[in-house]
């Protein structure tokens, strides 16, 4: 509370940039939370000085092109019956209505922990209605998607399911110039232990896979003083949980050793957060300086019980060439997991350098000293060429599933692009991950990003590399075992139009994953997806799609005692989609 009354006292505290430093955003008008274009209010900003949030490409996205164009703020082209940024642009109300039926072929409906040995092949019929509505005004933008999915299983009715899918954002703007109130939510399925490749690859029953929903409200001011500064200042509240399977939350599922795996388990998380800051303007020249502050109070399962986060800072930037920005940072953070018996209390900084070499380009690069270690921290998004963009980060923190699960969803930007991209660098956000499953773990987490994307004239080729890494800190909390993981994929993807009514895409991905627990488990899985697109009409299309999982470096489950269970899976699709 000392640490909160000091904080409150400082004089004209300004916008809390959801980054370390802040000035990456002001270097991309594309990532200010403003729009590109000059217009719109001022975006939520994301938690201060955290681990940023996982970015690169959902090669699922029927409209992949219009998806890379809409989040690196350049102009998609208007596609029959769709929503996105096109019509973010455009003011007034918009609801557009699909559904879609598509019948799966399987040869491995039972994939690997947790189901039937012998569950065999099966035939899955999958109904996916979607409402999409925008609404564009003055004072309120509103953006809600929902594609609820529901499968029935033939031959293992068992395994017949509900699926959530949800993604909505709602600005509106109490007081131009001053006051406005952000709400922002998702709901998803991703699997549990990760290892996978994308979700269209691998049909998962209802026990490998968990439901991950998030919820926030923060209304905030912003203010800009003319040419001296700006103010701004917020309060928010975030609720996150996962629903994982009974088996991981009542302790019948047992690893060899007799350990549990409920640190897979259920879990949640209820954030508070207040932040203010002030950021010097125009009438200093080439020297930009923010002081502020960024608090959260946390109360959630395992090691987030009574645990907290105050940080104030102080960054200054100054710009040595039009290209060239050195920054620095001083600050002290109060960082507390009593359930884990973990806690840093002490000073930050950082020190590093920023490059513009573009309107659309920016590459941050310093080291920072943060939650008591020091580490490299680099981010950026650069236009190499007219067609070639690539983008990523590095970054370390002290962090926990959900805390991560919040941050990515704060650090959504939704509402300017009408597309899942992060106001940090611009670029294409990842809300959950199937390859690196969901441990509870307070651990300390190192995360590479690296992104490239290729936009030709009948082309749209991706190319990603992911390594993450978690080691447990602190002490066991209750039942639950310390896990350590480690993982690294790279994945290529291209959809070529053929003709401008039929388009094929193919992805592929490897991948090693470790887990290390009271045995070594590992992984190494080669997935694929291949499909054909044809628009029938402007309101109807169909799709054909063949994809497949392979665990092609032994068994991870072997130790589990699930040695019998088959590591692989592939599928036919055959479905329509119709637009209203």
């Amino acid at each position: 509370m000392v640490l909160l009354a000091s904080a409150a006292a400082l004089p004209l505290l300004a916008l809390a940039a959801g980054f370390a430093p802040a000035f990456a955003q002001e270097a991309d008008p594309t990532a200010s939370g403003a729009d590109s274009s000059g217009g719109g209010p001022p975006g939520l900003p994301a938690p201060t000085d955290t681990l940023l949030p996982r970015t690169g490409v959902d090669t699922t996205d029927s409209d992949l092109r219009n998806h890379l164009l809409s989040a690196f703020g350049g102009e998609p082209a208007a596609s029959p019956g769709g929503g996105g940024a096109a019509a973010q642009q455009q003011l007034g109300l918009h609801l557009f209505k699909q559904i879609g039926v598509s019948e799966t072929y399987t040869d491995n409906a039972g994939y690997v922990v947790g189901v039937a040995r012998d569950a065999g092949d099966d035939f899955i019929t999958e109904i996916q209605p979607a409402l999409h509505l925008i609404d564009n005004t003055q004072r309120v933008m509103i953006d809600l998607n929902y594609a609820p999915t529901g499968m029935i299983y033939a031959r293992n009715s068992g395994f017949s399911q509900f699926e959530e899918d949800f993604k909505g954002d709602i600005l509106v703007t109490a007081v131009p110039d001053w006051l406005y109130v952000d709400v922002r939510g998702s709901v998803s399925q991703q699997s549990i232990f990760g290892g996978l490749g994308p979700t269209t690859t691998v049909q998962l029953s209802p026990d490998e896979r968990q439901t991950v929903s998030s919820v926030s409200i923060s209304p905030y001011i912003t203010h800009t003083f003319g040419t001296a500064g700006t103010l701004a200042a917020g309060v928010g509240y975030s609720y996150s949980a996962t629903d994982a399977p009974n088996a991981l939350n009542n302790g019948t599922a047992i690893i060899d050793g007799g350990y549990g795996l409920g640190d897979y388990g259920s879990s949640y998380l209820n954030t508070e957060r207040a932040f203010a800051s002030y950021t010097t303007g125009e009438d200093l020249g080439r020297f930009r300086n923010r002081i502020g502050t960024d608090d959260s109070l946390y109360q959630g399962s395992g090691a987030l019980v009574n645990a907290h986060r105050y940080l104030v800072t102080d960054d200054a930037s100054y710009a040595v060439t039009r290209l060239v920005s050195v920054l620095g940072e001083i600050g002290y953070e109060d960082l507390s997991y009593p359930a884990a018996d973990f806690a840093y209390r002490g000073p930050i900084g950082s020190g590093g350098v920023e490059l513009t070499p573009g309107h659309n380009s920016y590459l941050l690069v310093e080291y920072r000293y943060l939650d008591g270690f020091g580490a490299a921290f680099v981010q950026g998004s650069m236009q190499v060429t007219p067609r070639i963009r690539v983008f990523g980060g590095y970054s370390e923190g002290i962090s926990t599933y959900q805390q991560d699960v919040q941050t990515s969803l704060l650090a959504d930007d939704t509402q300017l692009t009408g597309v899942q991209a992060t106001a940090l660098s611009a670029s294409p956000l990842l809300q959950t991950s199937n390859f690196y499953g969901g441990n509870q773990n307070l651990s300390r987490i190192r995360r590479l990003d690296v992104s490239a994307t290729y936009i030709g004239g009948r082309d749209t080729a991706t190319l990603s590399f992911d390594d993450e890494r978690s080691t447990p800190i602190g002490r066991q909390v209750g039942d639950l075992v310390p896990i350590s993981t480690s993982g690294w994929f790279v994945s290529a993807s291209d959809r070529h139009e053929i003709t401008p009514t039929l388009s094929a895409s193919v992805y592929v991905q490897y991948g090693v994953n470790r887990s290390g627990l009271a045995f070594e488990g590992s992984g190494d899985t080669l997935s694929f997806s291949a499909s054909l697109d044809k628009i029938f009409t402007p309101t109807l299309s169909g799709y054909l799609r063949v994809g497949g999982t392979y665990v092609v470096g032994g068994n991870p489950y072997a130790a589990a005692g699930y040695e019998g269970l088959s590591g692989e899976e592939t599928s036919v699709t055959v479905g329509a989609v119709k637009k209203f």
